[in-house]
C-alpha cells in the first residue's frame, strides 16, 4: 500500500511539475537536437523543444549547416531547425559551442524558373521553381546578373523572365541565400 502511494505521489509531482525534471544543470554539457527557432534578437537565439522555450547565447559559437559547411549567424531564420551542442548557464539557458542548422545547405544543383514578383527595396524576387515551387530569392551586392553573355543587373530583372541560379537553399524558409550568378535564359516580352 505504501509503495503504491508513494508510485501514485510521484506520478502526481511528475505531472504538476514536468519541467523540473527536463531543466538543465548550470556548467552541464548538452546536446539540444532539432529545437525550432521562435526567435532572433542580436546574437542570442530562443529556440523549442518538446514545448519547451531555451534562451541560447551564440557568441563565439561555430555555425555550421546540414552537411557541416560554414554558415553565417545571419543565415539562421525563425522556424529553422537547429542542434545545439554546449553548457547549460541557468536551467534554459545554453551558451552555445556549435550550432548546426539543419535546415540550410549548399545545394550543389541549380535551380531553375521563372521570376512571379520583384521586391525592389529588399533586393529580393520570387522564383517559381520548375522543381521545388516558390522560393525567395535574396540577392546581395556581389550577385553577378548575366544575360547571353552580357552583365546586368537587379534593375534588369522582370517578372517573367526565365532564370537559373545558383546560391544557398533554407529548405524550411524557402530561401535561396545571396546567389552566386543568376542567368536569365528568357527575357519577359
Amino acid at each position: 500500500m505504501k509503495t503504491k502511494s508513494l508510485l501514485l505521489g510521484l506520478v502526481g509531482a511528475f505531472l504538476l511539475f514536468p519541467m523540473a525534471v527536463f531543466a538543465g544543470v548550470p556548467g552541464k554539457k548538452t546536446v539540444l537536437r532539432e529545437a525550432t527557432v521562435a526567435s532572433i534578437s542580436g546574437t542570442a537565439l530562443t529556440v523549442s523543444k518538446d514545448g519547451q522555450n531555451y534562451e541560447i547565447d551564440t557568441n563565439g559559437a561555430k555555425i555550421k549547416r546540414k552537411y557541416n559547411a560554414r554558415a553565417s549567424f545571419g543565415e539562421i531564420r525563425a522556424g529553422d531547425v537547429l542542434t545545439i551542442k554546449g553548457r547549460y548557464t541557468t536551467e534554459f539557458q545554453i551558451r552555445a559551442r556549435e550550432i548546426k542548422d539543419l535546415s540550410i545547405q549548399r545545394w550543389k544543383g541549380t535551380f531553375v524558373g521563372t521570376v512571379s514578383s520583384i521586391d525592389s527595396a529588399n533586393n529580393k524576387f520570387v522564383l517559381a521553381s520548375n522543381k521545388r515551387g516558390s522560393q525567395t530569392v535574396e540577392v546581395s551586392s556581389n550577385t553577378k546578373f548575366v544575360y547571353r553573355k552580357t552583365d546586368k543587373t537587379f534593375a534588369d530583372l522582370k517578372v517573367g523572365d526565365e532564370v537559373t541560379l545558383k546560391g544557398t537553399w533554407n529548405s524550411t524558409s524557402s530561401i535561396i541565400y545571396s546567389p552566386v550568378w543568376v542567368k536569365i535564359r528568357k527575357t519577359a516580352s
